[in-house]
């Protein structure tokens, strides 16, 4: 290995060297946004022309029968149980796999030198540090776990502790904290030289204002990430379709309780997910989680945003905390995810309410189905009673307010009924519809929701009475746990005094909210 690429540095420095002669002393470094466009055309076409050289060839050989031998081969196996799917699916169209495996270690080798700036530092004649590069070739088996990070920007809330800016919450899942540019830079250098990632330097600079849920975890080789090339025609990945393991790809058990806890006033506006393998090539990934990005910008009412008027996460956010740890727990019911289905429509709902130009009608249909989803367990019939009647049960305790929320419900799904059978509303005017939303529907959605899992926190936990809960072993089975749910949420309907349970351990909790002072805290911004 030592030899194969000593043999390569030396062919690049010839490279190197010939096209040099075209880069001027007033031209510096490729990752300079100074850099002008013929000296990068320069610097490019010499790397290029270095990788179709015989002792490329060589290297990726290197690194294809030993460095990750192992790591090639079992991402083969399960290239091969893809292709069988495809096969079974109809799709012929995949490419042969001792191609496949050759492109991987193809790939690694031009992540490798990417990663480790060797192109960078022979173009400027550095020292390339060849005994580190040994180093990394020898002891990768050893220690080839390398750091997967995913950067949450929410730039909807601020956190406040009695009127003081809180910079760093710790959660079950991350951290949430503000990070300055230098720190948020030094994270995305991925491991030596970011100037090759596709991350826009904007999204740094405007995401350091907000804050930032970091996750960190360890992974195996995933192969290639990022920006591949197939026959000199790029392609881009889909990080989801990379590997079969879907849970690490998935968002829901994360953002949700996020929405959950703090409202609309959340915002989830990019993600960046940084994996830090020496042999990926561009491991740094920006995805637009929201269409709207409203940095440097004003509402419909001259308010600048991101909003700073969210108070109600809890001191030092242990309510944000004690979200998580329930909404994981009941989530954790069922293998496939229990709440994931109506935690997706809700946090769907609340981000199209940040997209000026989203259909009114789809977010109102969105907070209405994560209503009945969780209401409505079972049997279909009486939906439109059973939501209903179980929403102001599971809301209120007093009379006089179930029959409120009751008919507030009932109006709900009727108006959702015409949307999705009539394809209109009633409500002509849009503003009229997003005015329901905002002040009332995505409120008691999400109180609906967030009381939910609270109630049902009680039941796994054996703290209902038994008169309604005998066995609390059956809200872990799935044939049985439906008709376990309707059973809790009617008993609910008759004894209005289990509300008053409900709300009571959410004040222990410290999650508790009223439901009427929120969503009149609505109607008067």
């Amino acid at each position: 290995m030592k030899s194969i690429l000593k043999t390569y540095l030396e062919r690049c420095q010839l490279i190197f060297h010939k096209y040099n002669q075209n880069y001027t002393s007033e031209a510096i470094c490729p990752d300079s946004i100074t850099l002008k466009t013929n000296h990068r055309k320069y610097f490019e076409n010499s790397v290029k022309l270095a990788e179709n050289t015989k002792e490329f060839e060589a290297f990726v050989t290197s690194l294809q029968v030993g460095t990750l031998c192992a790591d090639i081969e079992r991402l083969a196996e399960e290239r091969k149980r893809i292709r069988e799917r495809e096969k079974k699916n109809g799709n012929v169209k995949f490419q042969d796999l001792d191609k496949w495996k050759r492109n991987i270690a193809r790939q690694a080798a031009k992540g490798f030198f990417r990663n480790t700036a060797v192109y960078i530092n022979l173009w400027q004649g550095l020292d390339v540090g060849e005994a580190s590069l040994i180093s990394i070739l020898n002891n990768y088996r050893d220690s080839k776990e390398s750091d997967f990070i995913r950067l949450f920007v929410f730039d909807g809330f601020v956190l406040y502790d009695d009127k003081k800016l809180i910079n760093n919450v710790s959660l079950p899942i991350g951290e949430l904290k503000k990070y300055t540019q230098k720190e948020l830079e030094d994270v995305l250098k991925v491991p030596q030289s970011f100037w090759h990632s596709n991350v826009n330097p904007e999204v740094i600079r405007k995401a350091t204002p907000y804050h930032i849920l970091t996750i960190k975890d360890k992974e195996e080789y995933r192969g290639i990430t990022g920006v591949c090339f197939y026959d000199d025609e790029s392609c881009y990945i889909d990080w989801a379709n990379i590997s079969e393991q879907k849970k690490k790809e998935s968002d829901i058990n994360i953002i949700g309780p996020f929405f959950l806890c703090i409202g609309e006033d959340a915002n989830l506006a990019v993600e960046i997910r940084v994996r830090t393998n020496i042999f990926d090539y561009l491991p740094v990934h920006e995805i637009v989680r929201n269409d709207f990005l409203p940095w440097d910008s004003y509402s419909n009412e001259g308010e600048p945003r991101p909003r700073t008027n969210v108070h109600h996460i809890g001191e030092s956010g242990n309510k944000l905390r004690k979200v998580c740890e329930i909404w994981d727990k009941i989530n954790n019911l069922d293998k496939d995810g229990h709440l994931k289905y109506p935690t997706e429509a809700y946090v769907r709902s609340v981000m199209n309410l940040h997209v000026l130009w989203e259909s009114f009608m789809e977010t109102f249909v969105g907070f209405v189905t994560v209503i009945e989803s969780l209401l409505t367990p079972g049997t279909r019939q009486d939906l439109t009673y059973k939501m209903a009647i179980r929403g102001a049960s599971i809301m209120a305790s007093d009379p006089k307010n179930r029959i409120e929320i009751f008919r507030i419900l009932d109006d709900f799904y009727k108006i959702r009924s015409q949307i999705v059978h009539e394809g209109r509303t009633e409500k002509e005017d849009p503003h009229e519809l997003n005015n329901i939303i905002t002040n009332n529907l995505s409120e008691i959605s999400r109180h609906i929701l967030l009381r939910y899992i609270c109630l049902l926190y009680l039941a796994v936990n054996g703290d209902l009475p038994t008169w309604v809960q005998a066995d609390a072993q059956k809200l872990s089975s799935r044939n049985n746990r439906p008709q376990t749910i309707a059973h809790i949420l009617d008993s609910l309907v008759l004894d209005p005094s289990l509300t008053k349970l409900l709300e009571d351990n959410m004040k222990e909790w410290g999650v508790f909210e009223d439901c009427k002072i929120r969503i009149g805290f609505r109607k008067n911004q």
